[in-house]
């Protein structure tokens, strides 16, 4: 973790304009995963059925990752309770700003580790698209 030298209420907000942004990309993942699910036209493998089990910790990963989100909100806002004009404002600026900084990585950990299941995931629902022969058209469909 990097050490936060200088802080201002400005430069919390932009990691909360981000972890905005990761939490909007992980509910469109989530989403667009399930719909590939529940969708009755693209291929559904006879033998690998159990590649879709990848889904789950990675459905896991990115609401951990949209939790988060919640997380930085409130200790933002929780920031509002110090007091501007008090002598020693950014030092009191510095443990809510640690915390922002702390949460906000492991949101961006979280993110990765759920993109990076759903990559395996599609690699592998791939591979059987390709390697495996459908028994019949009604698989394809």
């Amino acid at each position: 973790m990097s050490t936060l030298l200088f802080i201002s209420k400005d430069l919390l907000k932009d990691f909360l304009t981000n972890s905005t942004t990761i939490t909007n990309w992980s509910i469109t993942l989530i989403g667009a995963s399930f719909l590939s699910i529940i969708s009755t036209s693209y291929y559904k493998p006879e033998k690998g059925k159990l590649i879709y089990l990848l889904l789950f910790p990675a459905w896991g990963f990115l609401a951990l990752s949209a939790h988060k989100s919640v997380e930085l909100n409130d200790i933002y806002t929780s920031i509002d309770f110090i007091n501007p004009l008090a002598p020693d404002f950014s030092e009191q600026l510095k443990i809510p700003g640690k915390m922002i900084n702390d949460h906000y990585a492991s949101q961006v950990e979280y993110f990765y580790w759920g993109v990076g299941i759903l990559i395996i995931w599609l690699i592998a629902v791939v591979l059987f698209w390709i390697f495996e022969k459908p028994k019949s058209k009604e698989s394809i469909i």
